[in-house]
């Protein structure tokens, strides 16, 4: 599970809005380790302050995830936590640095990076770092096989991880 929150780089985000509906979107995301943190990191997101987005997280830090593996639909990790708006040096430096890094973006030329260090490098883009809350996991795979073979997935005895 968490192998798949690491090393994706878009999740499927949700928020509300002021109305208290429910928005989602495709959005990249970044994994920063931090031993101080229970699971050995947190998820990152960045976003500007004109966006409906950051003018929900600012109002109600509520958030959900869903992530899945690239090659696997059936197989997702749903998280949800609050976001903790930030835009200190820092926090700026380490975010853009991992982001536009060659860990991450290997095949950039130098110009490039630095065209995209400086798209980031905005005094009105924050950076949001997201405090796992809960987490689940779906397996359609292990679903369908235990469907088939006659056990009844919603009951009590299906085990299914249901994470924290």
């Amino acid at each position: 599970m968490w192998q798949v929150i690491k090393t994706r780089n878009f999740a499927a985000v949700s928020w509300v809005t002021k109305e208290n509906g429910p928005v989602t979107a495709l959005m990249s995301y970044i994994w920063l380790p931090d031993p101080a943190e229970e699971q050995g990191g947190n998820i990152w997101i960045t976003s500007t302050t004109n966006r409906h987005k950051f003018q929900a997280w600012r109002r109600n830090p509520q958030v959900c995830f869903c992530i899945w593996p690239a090659d696997d639909t059936q197989q997702q990790v749903t998280v949800r936590g609050r976001v903790e708006l930030l835009n200190d040096a820092a926090t700026r430096e380490r975010w853009i640095s991992t982001f536009v890094g060659p860990g991450r973006l290997p095949n950039l030329t130098p110009e490039q990076r630095a065209r995209e260090y400086s798209t980031f490098d905005s005094p009105n883009r924050w950076f949001m770092k997201v405090h796992i809350d809960r987490w689940r996991t779906y397996d359609g795979h292990k679903m369908r096989k235990a469907e088939g073979e006659g056990i009844d997935v919603w009951g009590e005895d299906f085990d299914f991880p249901q994470g924290h």
